[in-house]
């Protein structure tokens, strides 16, 4: 028997787009392994949203990136076997805006790019991210 979560976690996502691409990275580690999505990183005690996203850019990709407002939220809820909640995560995703720098992967990220609209229909993208680019209508935050 599994003991139940007794709290929500929060992580924060990097929506950054330029020059009609959107950053993605290909995950090499569970979950979603091979799988392009965008920037997700747990978000760290004593930062504030944008500072966990600037410092979680920059280690994963090698870019400055200055975190911006949040603009989507989504709650992943887990159940095990039994029905006892096994996980809760909250990610709120924040816009981010390009500083300077050329994407190079590192950390959970194998692979790193800046994708267009185009590209996407032949790469494995994460379902949940297309819904997230798809409800923010993908181009309307590149210029905020």
């Amino acid at each position: 028997m599994s003991s139940a979560v007794k709290q929500a976690t929060l992580s924060i996502g990097a929506v950054v787009i330029r020059h009609n691409t959107v950053l993605l990275i290909k995950r090499k580690e569970a979950p979603k392994r091979g799988v392009w999505s965008i920037p997700v990183y747990p978000q760290q005690m004593g930062q504030t949203l944008q500072q966990t996203l600037e410092a979680e850019i920059a280690r994963t990709t090698g870019m400055l990136v200055k975190g911006g407002r949040p603009v989507y939220s989504q709650d992943l809820i887990e159940h095990d076997a039994e029905g006892q909640l096994s996980r809760h995560q909250i990610t709120l995703f924040l816009a981010g805006h390009y500083l300077s720098g050329n994407p190079v992967a590192g950390g959970e990220a194998e692979d790193v790019a800046w994708v267009s609209v185009e590209a996407m229909e032949f790469m494995e993208i994460d379902e949940e991210a297309l819904l997230l680019l798809e409800a923010l209508a993908f181009l309307e935050l590149e210029d905020e």
